[in-house]
């Protein structure tokens, strides 16, 4: 249903780079997928899983890590993974407070700041305006290694829709363009008050994981923020990819009735 393999140059400096899709239409979407399925076997498992099942886990994660290239998606999945680990050999971590004040520090806190400062100095960048960028060699150099995707916030929307000053209370229906780096995409697909609403929500399911002393949930949270930094594949209309709205859904309605302690 499509190419087993793509050669193309992927904006890495490899004029003919080989990389496994399996007709996903991108590397990057195949091991996104790939990344899910850990996502949901960690949720589901993990407490549970042996060392064999780690392994296993562990093994085809890096098989498709090895044939996709996606470099971002790489890391992310094998962070993830060694969390994971780490949860599983220490179970006492669950009972630690300061665990869940982390998790509220980096998502939604430095998820949204990263946002803020991306939009910012990609206007800076280009027009002096903005956030003034304090180290301008590291930033350029930090733009390129993540493949221009600060640079295409002000180039490749039009009317420079995703920096910072153009962000509104409430997105227009014209805010409809598609580029990476998913926090920024919300702003700009939704406006800050409903982003605002997003990143509340987040904080009050890890209350509810808090309460819940639910480490796993929180580590689903951790790792789809942080990747969603860089990437946007799951800030999308396929809501097929959205499967942590019925995670967020169960644990708000516990938050609702008031069975966060049951």
């Amino acid at each position: 249903m499509g190419d087993v393999v793509q050669v193309a140059d992927f904006g890495r400096g490899i004029a003919d780079e080989r990389r496994l899709v399996l007709g996903f239409g991108h590397p990057n979407t195949l091991l996104g997928c790939v990344y899910v399925l850990v996502l949901m076997l960690l949720w589901l498992y993990g407490e549970s899983g042996s060392l064999l099942w780690y392994v296993a886990v562990i093994a085809g994660s890096a098989v498709f890590s090895v044939f996709t290239r996606s470099r971002t998606g790489i890391m992310i999945l094998f962070m993830t993974l060694i969390l994971a680990v780490i949860i599983r050999v220490f179970p006492k971590l669950k009972d630690a407070k300061i665990m869940y004040i982390l998790e509220v520090l980096i998502t939604p806190v430095m998820c949204v700041a990263s946002a803020v400062l991306a939009a910012g100095y990609s206007e800076y960048g280009y027009t002096g305006q903005g956030i003034e960028i304090p180290f301008p060699r590291l930033f350029w150099a930090i733009d390129y290694g993540i493949n221009n995707r600060i640079s295409n916030l002000y180039c490749t929307v039009p009317e420079h829709g995703a920096i910072l000053s153009k962000w509104q209370l409430f997105a227009g229906h014209n805010a409809e363009d598609y580029f990476d780096m998913g926090w920024v995409r919300l702003f700009y697909w939704y406006g800050i008050i409903p982003t605002a609403l997003i990143a509340v929500a987040v904080a009050l399911v890890i209350y509810v994981c808090y309460k819940k002393r639910d480490m796993w949930t929180m580590l689903i949270i951790l790792s789809l923020s942080v990747y969603t930094i860089i990437e946007a594949t799951f800030v999308s209309r396929y809501m097929g990819r959205a499967f942590y709205l019925l995670i967020a859904g169960v644990y708000l309605g516990y938050l609702i009735k008031g069975k966060i302690n049951d």
